[in-house]
């Protein structure tokens, strides 16, 4: 549509023009596994893991049944120079999104992403036990992967009284009934 509006001199950004961003529909690990619906939403990353994130978001926050119910927890080096979806979020953005550095300039407090996922046990816990609540962490296997899911573990440890495999266990029921999704690498 583009060339022949082109070749018959028609300006091409008249048209509705539309590219799809991944194969099939819901071709995206993340975007498969998001079931829409008003429960709760815990989403955790770092880095680049941080924007499939996004989408969800900006979507859910245009819904009022959702208002108070997303939580975001974004882990980058140094908020001055890697932060670069500042403001995005609008008039919402501090109250939902969390922004730990591991990497601060002025060497000051360093926390990773496991560690505010820690301090936000009691949100953790709400969410994860919520009616179509969900939780979905994004981003490299190292390092913070399997931080979050250590930390994760230690939440249920602390939240639900479970010992280390029962807590284990926990997470792994949450992974197949589709309430906890991890896409790391």
């Amino acid at each position: 549509q583009f060339t022949e509006a082109t070749q018959d001199g028609v300006d091409p950004s008249v048209l509705d023009l539309r590219m799809p961003m991944f194969r099939g529909l819901m071709a995206n690990p993340l975007s498969r596994e998001f079931v829409r619906s008003d429960g709760p939403m815990m989403l955790i990353g770092a880095g680049v893991g941080m924007a499939p994130f996004r989408g969800f978001i900006l979507n859910r926050l245009k819904n009022a049944n959702c208002a108070n119910k997303i939580w975001l927890v974004q882990g980058v080096r140094d908020s001055l120079l890697d932060e670069i979806y500042s403001g995005e979020l609008g008039a919402h953005e501090k109250e939902i999104k969390r922004v730990v550095q591991s990497r601060k300039a002025d060497k000051g407090e360093r926390r990773y992403v496991q560690d505010e996922v820690r301090l936000q046990a009691d949100i953790v816990w709400f969410v994860i036990n919520a009616l179509d609540g969900r939780i979905f962490v994004c981003g490299s296997t190292k390092g913070m992967g399997e931080g979050v899911e250590r930390a994760l573990v230690d939440v249920a440890m602390d939240k639900g009284n479970l010992n280390f495999e029962e807590a284990r266990r926990f997470w792994e029921g949450k992974k197949e009934s589709g309430q906890y999704i991890a896409e790391t690498w």
